[in-house]
């Protein structure tokens, strides 16, 4: 099924530069690995990519032992950067010490970032709603968009099958445009999934919407089902994060989907911080 064109007949600047400033975790595992390779096929030319290595604080050792362990650690890191610059030779790089959630959420919010990546578990599970999972911990936190990377059948053809929550709200627009917008970019089948087993709906502002999947199941359990077929799952946010957004539909889905997700979150400014100079030397 496509998505039809006409979503938003002027997007917002914060959408348009979705791709332009990208910070992208990376550890070492074949997780972060994915990421990499999903990023670099949406990274428009000529944008920023930042890869960034997090090696963790270390606890209160005796100096000697402390040293040692530090430079097995930042070793370890560099090691990552290098591993991801294979797959993206021209991108920045950088080891930061620190704990991984919350030290990539600050340097998404430095740069700052339009959106910042990070691979799944092996599992695919991030760890449900504690913070344990660096994913997890920027879907809550993070300023700027997030994208969870999962494994799929063709990575040279990512993305090529996009399913995207609408339940009629601004951030479900937003992100039936972006789907749009891909599904024009890489040739890829996308499809709109209207749950109305949760909160009421926006149906007077789907009625509008061409090839709309309307499914009974709750909005989690329903998108969750529609990843199995897909590569990459969108969902808007409403603008709202932190201990108070825990229990989101867009979260939890980020959680338990089969597929990658996209988590299009509009930042505090509008995008308005981004500057619109990008150096030729970018990727």
């Amino acid at each position: 099924m496509s998505v039809a064109a006409k979503r938003l007949s002027s997007p917002p600047l914060w959408l348009c530069r979705l791709f332009d400033r990208i910070v992208c975790g990376v550890d070492g595992t074949e997780g972060s690995l994915v990421a990499v390779r999903q990023i670099a096929r949406l990274l428009p030319a000529r944008r920023i990519l930042e890869l960034v290595a997090v090696a963790e604080e270390l606890p209160a050792w005796p100096s000697a032992v402390a040293q040692d362990e530090r430079n097995r650690r930042y070793a370890e890191a560099q090691n990552a950067l290098v591993q991801a610059r294979r797959i993206q030779p021209r991108a920045y790089g950088r080891v930061c010490f620190g704990d991984p959630g919350p030290t990539l959420a600050t340097v998404a919010l430095e740069a700052p970032a339009t959106l910042v990546a990070v691979g799944a578990p092996s599992s695919g599970r991030l760890g449900g709603h504690s913070h344990d999972s660096v994913g997890t911990h920027l879907l809550h936190t993070a300023t700027c968009s997030v994208l969870i990377a999962r494994p799929c059948v063709r990575p040279d053809l990512f993305p090529h099958s996009i399913v995207v929550g609408h339940d009629g709200s601004s951030s479900a627009a937003a992100a039936a445009h972006l789907a749009d917008e891909l599904r024009h970019r890489f040739g890829a089948d996308a499809r709109l999934v209207a749950a109305t087993g949760g909160a009421p709906v926006a149906r007077d502002r789907l009625a509008q919407e061409e090839d709309l999947d309307w499914c009974a199941l709750n909005p989690v359990d329903a998108l969750t089902a529609a990843s199995k077929d897909a590569d990459l799952l969108i969902v808007g946010n409403r603008g709202l994060h932190g201990v108070n957004r825990l229990d989101s539909v867009s979260e939890r889905v980020g959680d338990l989907a089969h597929c990658s997700v996209l988590l299009l979150r509009e930042p505090a400014d509008g995008g308005d911080d981004v500057s619109d100079a990008v150096p030729d030397l970018e990727c």
